[in-house]
């Protein structure tokens, strides 16, 4: 089972208000070059590149993936971690407040410290998972009933594999 938490519409906005300014001052850059190939080359590969930008924004998504073997979690496309079922200690509900724990949404903290890493697009409901060995990580959900789903697949998945041992 997977459950994921995509970004929200508004990061395109925030790409293109980062990036646009970048391709004005190109753009002035060729002018006054007179737009010759090597101006017209670098521009085209600066709004291929901000296309990219935006295409990889509006697929960014923190999710939980829950298999019989592993929990799987990240902040698509960029980065996941893999975490062994075995080896999961416990899972709980928790309130994210993402600017005061981690200092922002994103892949933010390291797993061995307190508050753990986060795995954020935003939202304020969070699943925590401890390990035996003590990491924790949380990914964050805007709505209460995805995150609670997650921790209920999970501990299923935990009863399921600790009845086959």
């Amino acid at each position: 089972m997977t459950f994921r938490s995509p970004a929200p519409r508004s990061i395109v906005f925030s790409v293109l208000s980062f990036c646009a300014p970048i391709v004005v001052a190109a753009t002035a850059g060729a002018a006054v070059t007179g737009f010759d190939g090597t101006s017209i080359v670098v521009l085209v590969l600066l709004v291929g590149g901000v296309g990219v930008a935006i295409c990889g924004a509006r697929r960014t998504a923190a999710f939980v993936s829950v298999s019989e073997h592993d929990v799987t979690l990240g902040l698509a496309p960029f980065w996941w971690t893999r975490l062994p079922l075995r080896a999961v200690r416990g899972v709980t509900l928790v309130n994210v407040d993402a600017c005061a724990a981690w200092a922002g949404i994103g892949i933010k903290g390291r797993q061995r410290t307190r508050p753990g890493r986060l795995y954020s697009v935003g939202g304020a409901h969070g699943v925590a998972i401890i390990m035996d060995d003590g990491r924790r990580v949380t990914v964050a959900f805007p709505r209460r009933e995805t995150a609670l789903r997650v921790v209920e697949a999970i501990d299923a998945m935990r009863s399921a594999v600790r009845l086959q041992s």
